[in-house]
């Protein structure tokens, strides 16, 4: 993307690629915090209902809560990758229709000319 600044959105300069590396940054810390929501609803759908999440977080190790918090996150994690890799498919798309905007604007200026 700093790249199609660069080279589409010339007069923009430093400005406009310093603008689209914050914006992704803030679109980074969005989904984490989103995510995090997510995988803590997660956990607590495999920990006992009613069970205190930070309690089981917080658990001495060797004891049967840390265990449960444990076996809790592994069956979380792969399901947090599962949603996250909706944006790789999203993006494939949208750069797609991206490129294939610019291609046919570009055969529209050579033509013209």
């Amino acid at each position: 993307m700093l790249g199609f600044v660069s080279e589409n959105i010339p007069k923009s300069g430093a400005l406009g690629i310093n603008l689209l590396g914050g914006a992704g940054m803030f679109a980074v810390s969005i989904y984490m915090f989103f995510m995090g929501g997510y995988y803590d609803s997660l956990i607590a759908a495999v920990l006992p209902s009613g069970a205190n999440i930070d309690a089981y977080r917080s658990a001495a190790p060797g004891t049967s809560e840390a265990a449960a918090y444990s076996q809790a996150q592994l069956a979380a994690g792969p399901q947090v990758i599962m949603a996250t890799n909706i944006i790789p498919l999203v993006l494939v798309f949208a750069f797609l229709f991206l490129y294939i905007y610019q291609r046919s604007r570009k055969k529209k200026r050579l033509e013209v000319a």
